[in-house]
């Protein structure tokens, strides 16, 4: 039986031959990502090796290097960002979920999520609704009936389904991924009803809830 490297192993790899634009521009972006990528990997272990009060400094500056390098692969443009591109709104709640974060329009933040293709923050949000956004998270009793939470997602079928779509072109066909989507109390007993709940989720508009079945 062959074990998987840790991830840190496979993205080490990745600084001999940066991927994407850091590859191909070695002399500039190729020389970020590698350095920034190092740095992350670093903090990161490091992290691990402090107490609670000084973790969460090294790994928020471990998170900002591997941004950094992210970026340096994919992003258009390269700039010294000056901010994080993120603030807190004033005065910071006194409950950690509550604290407010604002967007700004410049900035690592809004730099890394064009960097992946993500539309970013658009207005502020409360911290305990991100993490309610993100599925390992979303189970976490902490966070209370506040926030809409992530729906877990799994696939239903080793194999997606392919079929010929009409509107995509002649001879363009469409892929068909059966899930299997748990939603919270009260759960959708009718085809309008799911419908509904999953209109409560934009990347959800995707979803075919024809022929669905409730356990």
């Amino acid at each position: 039986m062959s074990l998987r490297p840790p991830a840190w192993y496979q993205l080490r790899a990745t600084r001999a031959q940066p991927p994407g634009l850091a590859g191909a521009d070695a002399a500039s972006r190729g020389g970020i990502y590698q350095a920034a990528l190092q740095q992350s990997e670093e903090l990161m272990r490091a992290a691990g090796a402090v107490g609670p009060a000084s973790r969460p400094l090294l790994l928020f500056y471990g998170l900002s290097q591997a941004g950094r390098a992210i970026v340096a692969a994919r992003s258009d443009a390269i700039e010294v960002h000056e901010s994080h591109g993120l603030t807190l709104e004033r005065p910071v709640s006194s409950g950690v979920l509550g604290v407010v974060l604002v967007p700004k329009s410049k900035g690592q933040f809004p730099a890394l999520a064009g960097a992946v293709g993500s539309p970013g923050l658009s207005t502020s949000v409360q911290l305990g609704g991100l993490m309610a956004a993100i599925p390992e998270l979303a189970h976490l009793p902490q966070l209370g009936d506040n926030w809409r939470r992530a729906l877990p997602v799994w696939p239903s079928a080793p194999d997606p389904v392919w079929s010929k779509s009409a509107s995509s072109g002649i001879g363009a066909t469409t892929r068909k991924v059966p899930v299997v989507v748990v939603f919270p109390e009260p759960q959708p007993s009718s085809v309008e009803e799911l419908r509904q709940a999953l209109g409560l989720y934009p990347v959800a508009c995707q979803v075919d809830p024809s022929g669905p079945s409730w356990k």
